[in-house]
């Protein structure tokens, strides 16, 4: 059975295939809102997301040899040769060739080019397990006593981490004894996310008549429902070559959002404001999570309203993703993946005038008599 280091301290570009998208402006309805937002069309926008964390080869940290003497060499598997000690790389393999036997010594630190938040993930493992390879038990440069096959951590940039290995090699009477395990450092994997195409939207259809008028006497009050629907999240596993594909050791969150904001005349007078989220723990390996919707109802009161008041109703959909070092003790920021304005109603208060009913009320009567006359 395969041994595994797995630390988990104890504190705990992106782009999207967007269906049926297009770029409205809401500069009739409020000018402190004049940017581009994204409006939905009919159907369901799909952004799925899954984001391979092993495809960039930014990342990379600084491999150092701490005992020269034993003729160490480190094997780059992205510049496909040996690079000299205090390279930086992302992963390959760390090699000695003593002569006599002895050991060597190695530390990785230096990290760089993490994901979103400067996370990553570094992996040792020895496949061919060498009985004299020692491998970290924590990120101040501590390696065990006995073999075990691999180790797996998290870290990010400027943490200040550094990881050491140890290997012991025997005499060998066929001369030089080669040694050597792989390690390699990549991203943190990013969330990927699904909106379907069951949510709703406020409906204002009922109230009103002339297609935009609303008459405060016949409706004194409106009720405003909207949901986000389900949107899924996903978090993809960490692969290093053909070795290992572990999950994050970091935690993260996908965090849905709606913004329900009312305005009447340019000016806002309610904004609501809901969220919900599904969680990863560091080393969870579950692939998909979905949060069943986001929403709430709300009854707007228009029986005060001034005749020809305007109003404009907005809904705004946004999804985050939430990104922690270790655990959720740790935060190390948020980031927008998604945000579309799917909702733009209006209409305007029409209240009955005195004046204007008279004189309807009069010339009724003078059509009348009229008519009347005429028989």
């Amino acid at each position: 059975m395969k041994r595994l280091v797995r630390f988990m301290a104890t504190m705990p570009t992106l782009t999207a295939t967007e269906a049926n998208v297009c770029v409205d402006r809401l500069d009739a309805c409020d000018p402190s809102r004049l940017r581009p937002t994204l409006s939905l069309r009919a159907g369901a926008l799909t952004l799925g997301l899954l984001l391979a964390s092993t495809a960039a080869l930014a990342q990379t940290m600084r491999a150092t040899a701490l005992d020269n003497a034993n003729n160490p060499k480190f094997y780059s598997s992205d510049a496909n040769s040996f690079v000299p000690s205090g390279s930086r790389w992302r992963e390959g393999r760390t090699e000695c060739f003593p002569t006599p036997p002895g050991g060597l010594r190695a530390q990785y630190d230096d990290f760089a080019d993490g994901d979103w938040f400067g996370r990553l993930a570094i992996y040792f493992g020895d496949p061919d397990a060498h009985p004299g390879v020692r491998f970290p038990t924590n990120r101040v440069g501590a390696y065990s006593n006995v073999f075990v096959e691999e180790a797996f951590f998290g870290t990010w940039v400027g943490s200040g981490h550094f990881f050491r290995t140890w290997y012991e090699v025997p005499d060998n009477p066929y001369g030089s004894v080669v040694s050597g395990h792989y390690v390699g450092v990549r991203k943190a994997p990013e969330l990927g996310y699904n909106i379907g195409a069951n949510w709703t939207v406020p409906n204002l259809t009922p109230y009103l008549w002339n297609g935009s008028y609303i008459d405060p006497n016949a409706f004194p009050t409106i009720s405003l429902s909207w949901n986000s629907g389900t949107v899924s999240g996903y978090r993809n596993d960490i692969g290093f070559l053909s070795y290992r594909y572990l999950a994050s050791p970091h935690a993260d969150r996908l965090r849905v959002r709606t913004t329900l904001t009312i305005l009447a005349d340019t000016n806002p007078i309610h904004t609501l404001v809901d969220e919900a989220f599904v969680s990863w723990a560091a080393g969870d390996p579950t692939f998909q999570k979905n949060i069943t919707g986001v929403g709430n109802t709300f009854t707007l009161d228009i029986s005060n309203a001034m005749s020809n008041t305007q109003y404009a109703i907005l809904m705004l959909l946004e999804v985050f993703h939430d990104g922690y070092r270790d655990d959720f003790n740790n935060f190390a920021g948020s980031r927008r993946l998604f945000e579309g304005q799917v909702y733009t109603g209006y209409f305007t208060v029409l209240v009955p005038e005195p004046a204007s009913m008279m004189a309807l009320g009069s010339g009724l009567v003078g059509l009348l008599g009229l008519r009347r006359r005429k028989k």
